[in-house]
């Protein structure tokens, strides 16, 4: 089943972001986008979820996301942005339950369902331990898994993230990327990240460059043959171990 079909996908404001962009992805998939800073990555994510309008169209699960109510379309898509220093004033718990809007009737009050979808998501992303912290007081990457229990808690059948490594330290690198390859287990994943040696644990890699595609295959593929010198313009090192490469600038 595809879950994302891009067609022509072209956006850009005094200069072209994107630029007729033709991907499909399917049902299950974990896909890494990579690529220079302004390439369109980010942009590419906010198109699919429908944050900024665009020519082209994007299908979602068969049906144009134009035709999706926000609501509808927020049952199934789930969407991680870029870590940022605007928090808001919410106990962990509280910020998690907002996800849950979707599902709910004007004025109603939350159910049991959505309780246990907010108490699932904290167990999966370690968040439960400060449930009852306000945001402020939580560390950067504390922050960044409860944004991603949030969009657990959504239960989307596809989930966007947004370079959701960004400024972590190795250790919460490696519990964030663990989350995420758990989300994948129920869900499509999409993953901006400009750490490159997180895309072994997908299924395929993306890269942008100009706004165009210019690699679409599985991850090793793309440091064979130097495809990500040509990607990114410089000089990497590389190192096989266990039949996986580890790759670092020169």
């Amino acid at each position: 089943m595809i879950a994302i079909n891009i067609k022509n996908l072209t956006f850009g404001y005094d200069v072209p972001v994107l630029n007729n962009v033709n991907i499909t992805i399917n049902d299950g998939e974990f896909v890494g986008i990579i690529g220079p800073n302004g390439a369109g990555k980010s942009t590419l994510i906010k198109c699919i979820c429908n944050i900024i309008e665009t020519k082209g169209s994007v299908e979602v699960f068969g049906k144009p996301k134009e035709d999706y109510t926000s609501k509808d379309l927020a049952k199934i898509i789930s969407y991680v942005p870029q870590s940022s220093d605007r928090v808001f004033n919410f106990t962990v718990k509280d910020y998690i339950l907002m996800s849950r809007y979707p599902y709910t009737k004007s004025f109603a009050s939350l159910g049991e369902i959505d309780y246990e979808a907010c108490e699932e998501a904290m167990s999966v992303t370690g968040t439960k331990a400060y449930q009852n912290r306000l945001i402020t007081t939580l560390s950067g990457g504390e922050r960044q898994k409860v944004a991603i229990a949030s969009a657990m808690a959504q239960k989307g059948k596809i989930m966007l993230f947004d370079e959701p490594t960004t400024f972590l330290d190795p250790k919460h690198i490696s519990q964030v990327m663990k989350i995420v390859k758990r989300a994948n287990e129920n869900a499509t994943v999409l993953m901006v990240t400009h750490e490159l040696n997180t895309i072994f644990d997908c299924t395929r890699v993306i890269a942008l460059k100009g706004g165009e595609i210019v690699f679409d295959d599985k991850p090793g593929a793309f440091f064979e043959n130097r495809v990500a010198e040509e990607v990114f313009d410089t000089e990497f090192n590389y190192i096989e171990f266990e039949n996986k490469y580890f790759i670092y600038p020169k």
